[in-house]
C-alpha cells in the first residue's frame, strides 16, 4: 500500500511530490487514492480536465523537466526506482525538477549558479567565524 498518495490537482511540484511521482507514477497510470471512502458520485465540476488528461499533463511536465538534467535525470529515476539513496547529482537534478514553474536556465547553468551560492555562504561562514 502507498504511504502517501498526492491527487493530480494536488500536484505542485515539491520535492517530496516528485520523488512520489518518479516512484509511482512515471512508467505506469496513477495508483489508486488510498483514501476512498466508497462514495460512487461523480466530484467532476464543468470547465476541469478528465482525469486522464491531467495524468499525461503532470507526467509530461516532470518528464519534459528530467529531460532538461540529462544524465543526472537519468541516474534519479533510476536510484528512486530502484530504492537507493540519493547522491548529490542526483538531488541536484531533483531540486532543478522542483517549483510551480519551469527553470528559465539550461540545467548547466543554474547548477553552475547554485554551486557558486552555496560556495559563497561557506567561505563568508568560515571568515565569521575565525578560519580563514
Amino acid at each position: 500500500m502507498i504511504s502517501e498518495y498526492y491527487a493530480p490537482h494536488e500536484i505542485h511540484y515539491t520535492w517530496e511530490q516528485n520523488i512520489w511521482l518518479i516512484k509511482n507514477v512515471l512508467g505506469g497510470g496513477w495508483p489508486d487514492d488510498p483514501r476512498e471512502t466508497g462514495y460512487v458520485g461523480s466530484n467532476h465540476l464543468p470547465g476541469q480536465h478528465a482525469p486522464f488528461e491531467m495524468f499525461i499533463m503532470i507526467t509530461g511536465e516532470l518528464e519534459f523537466r528530467l529531460k532538461r538534467t540529462g544524465l543526472a535525470g537519468r541516474l534519479l529515476v533510476t536510484q528512486l526506482q530502484a530504492n537507493m539513496t540519493l547522491d548529490y547529482d542526483s538531488k541536484m537534478a531533483l531540486a532543478y525538477c522542483c517549483g510551480n514553474r519551469r527553470k528559465l536556465q539550461k540545467y548547466s547553468e543554474w547548477k553552475r549558479t547554485v554551486e557558486y551560492r552555496r560556495r559563497s555562504i561557506i567561505s563568508r561562514k568560515e571568515v565569521a567565524n575565525g578560519y580563514k
